[in-house]
């Protein structure tokens, strides 16, 4: 696995865009095939913006869809997200910005909790015997995580694998916090990241991963 830091990204499309092209280029590429399926999956649990250190910036996912658009045009780029017992999906989508990427791009957005849900099973789970999963993330994809730099209560951290928790689509996730590293292993047996990005441009200290302290990272 390649890892690359871009230090000093200022908050502006042009150089977040500038960085993600040198940070892909140097862990070896997306390598697309024609129509792959992309999934993006961001970190939009809460209705507050990237300068609040909460959610991830709009402007680092679409520096992403240019990126594979201008590598592979005709692949089919999905944002997703899924609902929580506090928060509404759409209603996310729209406040955070992701609406004009559907106008602009013809990426599709989709809200998880919405979609057809298919059993998998998983063999050895650590909490999960079986897991019911939308039916748009099986198959052959490319699934990149578009994660937010922050502290995390329960985990200390969270970042590309805890923002995977969005992908189950149940509204009360919130029953799975006291299993949580359990529950993020087996997560990873089904959706293992082709590329996991981390928007560290505003970061959050302390109470995360809503309530902590805002740095510009």
């Amino acid at each position: 696995m390649k890892v690359s830091v871009k230090m000093n990204v200022e908050d502006n499309f042009h150089s977040i865009l500038q960085s993600l092209n040198s940070l892909i280029s140097y862990v070896g590429g997306l390598h697309l095939k024609p129509n792959i399926k992309v999934i993006i999956k961001p970190n939009l649990c809460a209705l507050k913006p990237p300068k609040s250190g909460v959610t991830t910036d709009v402007k680092v996912v679409e520096a992403l869809i240019k990126i594979i658009k201008r590598e592979e045009p005709t692949a089919k780029i999905y944002i997703v997200e899924s609902d929580t017992h506090v928060r509404n999906t759409w209603k996310a989508f729209e406040i955070l910005g992701f609406l004009r990427l559907r106008e602009k791009y013809g990426v599709e957005l989709i809200n998880l909790t919405e979609e057809e849900l298919v059993e998998l099973n998983i063999d050895n789970g650590h909490f999960f015997k079986e897991m019911y999963v939308p039916r748009i993330l099986t198959g052959e994809m490319l699934l990149i995580s578009a994660a937010k730099l922050k502290t995390h209560s329960s985990e200390k951290i969270t970042c590309s694998l805890k923002n995977l928790f969005g992908l189950l689509p149940e509204k009360n996730k919130y029953i799975y916090h006291p299993h949580l590293s359990k529950v993020l292993f087996d997560i990873m047996r089904i959706f293992n990241p082709a590329l996991n990005v981390v928007d560290g441009i505003y970061a959050m200290e302390g109470g995360g991963p809503v309530g902590g302290r805002v740095r510009k990272a």
